[in-house]
Formats: C-alpha cells, structure tokens, sequence
C-alpha cells in the first residue's frame, strides 16, 4: 500500500504539492519569476501572472520547509504511517476563491503551521470540503474557504 503523503495536499496545492486545494505549477528553474514581496498585496491569487504565480509558490514552498516536518518523517496516524513528501505548489486556482495575496499571506503560513504540529489532519482533509472547512478554521483564513476547493 502506498503511504499517504503531505503531496496529497497540493493546491492542485498546490502548500499547501489534493482533497486538495488546486495547484499551479512552480515551473522550472529557468523560468522567469516575480518575487512575492513584488507582487502587488491587492492583486487576488487566481489572477496571477504565471511568473507572479512562480513567485507564489516558491514563497509557499519555502513557508512549508518552515512548518512542516522534513521530508522522509513518518508518522503514526491511527495505525496507518504517513510518509511525508516534499509539498509541491500550493497556489489556489478555484475561480472561487478571492484572496488576495496578502491575505494568501497570512492564512498558508497558519494553515502549514497547523498540518505541522498534527500531520494526521492529513487524513480527516480528505473528504469533499474538508479542506475548505479546515481553512475556514484556521486563524487568519477566514473567508477563504472557497480557496481549498477545486469547484468553481
């Protein structure tokens, strides 16, 4: 049996690399981008430029090396081991979801804070709108809910 895995919440998530929150990609090395702290604060996460959206997500990457466990940590969750994986982007990309990137801002970093201090939410994520409930939840995302789905 395959591990579960913190990929599993990509915003295909990309934080969060889906039940996910719908991802862009980060695109490859060579390829031009736009640094978060360049990107207007106002501007929402769904209309990004795809440089911008680069930006994004190698910022959400590097608040999700800072929050969850190492790549490679297993962990015991009610008898199954999660084996945890490198999280891809986790840029929202429903339609729906009408962050901003400074809101965006605010809410990753307490959202990866709370999958790392208990990785076994990973499971209860996901069933249909869990993840949009857990953000809702999460200190600082209120109202973003509709960013954890891929429904428009």
């Amino acid at each position: 049996m395959t591990p579960l895995t913190l990929r599993t919440l990509r915003f295909a998530l990309p934080l969060l690399a889906a039940a996910s929150l719908p991802v862009a990609g980060c695109g490859g090395a060579d390829e031009d981008e736009v640094p978060i702290d360049q990107i207007q604060p106002d501007k929402g996460v769904v209309s990004l430029s795809d440089a911008e959206q680069r930006g994004l997500c190698s910022w959400a990457t590097e608040v999700a090396k800072s929050e969850l466990p190492p790549p490679g940590t297993q962990v015991q969750c009610g008898g199954l081991t999660i084996s945890l994986q490198p999280l891809g982007c986790v840029n929202p990309t429903s339609p729906s979801c009408t962050a901003t990137v400074a809101e965006w801002r605010g809410c990753f970093p307490a959202f990866a804070a709370r999958i790392g201090d208990d990785p076994c939410l990973i499971l209860s994520l996901q069933a249909p709108g869990a993840l949009s409930e857990f953000l809702e939840e999460t200190p600082g995302c209120e109202g973003m809910g509709p960013c954890g789905t891929t429904m428009p």
